[in-house]
């Protein structure tokens, strides 16, 4: 009797987050993941996921990654992409051949150029969040601390050789003081407000 060959089994499915690094490969966790933020809003960065699997740069989408609910990738996978759509301030977009946009149908290309110039400035981060003003905070004490001691050395000069000695050899060291003291306080408030 002949003896017969099973075909191999299928490949345990590899799935990868291009965001957050999450990684499985049947039903081993390779990378937890979860830790790593878009660097840009969570809509653009879940279109670059979906157009670089629907451009065939990347393998198809297998569905949200449990880490970070962004689209997760399969590595080893042909089959087509699971799509949901995209809320936008607009209204829905839903990633595809062609893409339907708050606006309308529009070819990938020019949704993805449309999605690029609408999110692509947009700061991860606003400017009223809480970290927004805890930088402020850490940014002003070291200044508030060095104008204190500049203050209290300039008071301990005046008082140990007499002001009215040497006005004018200390005048210059205070002028220099209070020079330095406003330039750090606007260095401080540029960095401060700045945008980033």
């Amino acid at each position: 009797m002949p003896i017969e060959f099973s075909a191999d089994p299928a490949p345990l499915a590899h799935l990868r987050c291009p965001t957050c690094f999450y990684e499985t490969q049947g039903d081993r966790v390779l990378q937890t993941g979860g830790a790593r933020k878009p660097n840009v809003v969570p809509e653009l960065a879940s279109w670059r996921v979906f157009y670089g699997a629907l451009s065939g740069q990347t393998g198809p989408v297998a569905g949200p990654c449990p880490a970070c609910q962004l689209p997760l990738v399969h590595l080893n996978s042909h089959a087509p992409s699971q799509i949901w759509a995209i809320a936008l301030p607009e209204g829905e977009l839903t990633p595809g051949s062609p893409t339907i946009a708050p606006q309308g149908v529009l070819p990938l290309e020019q949704a993805n150029l449309w999605m690029e110039t609408r999110f692509g400035d947009t700061p991860v981060y606003g400017r009223s969040s809480p970290l927004g003003a805890l930088w402020f905070i850490y940014l002003l004490v070291p200044a508030f601390l060095w104008v204190c001691a500049a203050t209290f050395l300039l008071f301990l000069l005046f008082v140990a050789i007499g002001a009215h000695f040497l006005g004018d050899v200390i005048d210059f060291p205070f002028r220099a003081m209070v020079a330095l003291t406003l330039t750090g306080v606007v260095f401080t408030l540029f960095q401060a407000t700045r945008r980033r």
